[in-house]
């Protein structure tokens, strides 16, 4: 019987390629710009999400509750996590055509910080230009209502994000094809070889 922890009598492979060694500084730096150009695009999504998501009729929804107010809703979010689809696949399209600065790590974690703030700040920025919009249409179709009724009704009816897991939808989607576009391309690169 042989000793299951005796070294092989075989040679043991050497691996023939060498690790690439990845510099610090240049990946944080690639990471610090994936991530502001994916928040300054979470602003253009802040503006286009209030124009193609469905819109809540405040005035029905105020005097008939919340059964004519949950189908927009929905679908403000569903319209939301659409559009964070879309950005992240448009981050990531926009990082690898730079060849060496997105294969990286920085390129990564960028797309994944930067897709996770960008959507709160197109949350934000949504929510807040749309208020205005909103009160002034409330007191237009009830001119009688107080400070605190309004209030309250901007709070359960009011343009937003209501499911929180909506905003994962950018950073899941931009590592999901991020990752993806790299094995797919080392996999292309490995059957050239």
């Amino acid at each position: 019987m042989t000793n299951p922890y005796a070294s092989p009598a075989w040679p043991v492979p050497v691996a023939t390629h060498a690790v690439r060694r990845v510099p610090l500084l240049h990946e944080l730096g690639v990471g610090l710009l994936v991530t502001v150009y994916s928040i300054a695009f979470g602003g253009v999504l802040g503006i286009v999400w209030p124009h193609v998501a469905p819109h809540v009729d405040l005035a029905r929804a105020y005097f008939l509750g919340s059964e004519a107010a949950a189908t927009p809703l929905l679908g403000q979010d569903l319209w939301f996590g659409v559009l964070g689809l879309a950005a992240g696949v448009l981050c990531v399209a926009a990082v690898l055509p730079f060849g060496e600065i997105g294969r990286g790590p920085g390129g990564l974690i960028g797309l994944a910080v930067g897709g996770f703030v960008g959507s709160l700040v197109a949350a934000h920025l949504g929510m807040h230009t749309q208020r205005p919009i909103q009160v002034a249409e409330l007191r237009h179709a009830v001119p009688m209502i107080d400070q605190v009724n309004l209030t309250r009704c901007l709070h359960f009816f009011g343009f937003g994000v209501r499911t929180k897991h909506v905003l994962l939808a950018w950073p899941i989607a931009a590592v999901v094809v991020h990752s993806g576009a790299l094995l797919v391309r080392a996999l292309r690169h490995g059957s050239a070889d």
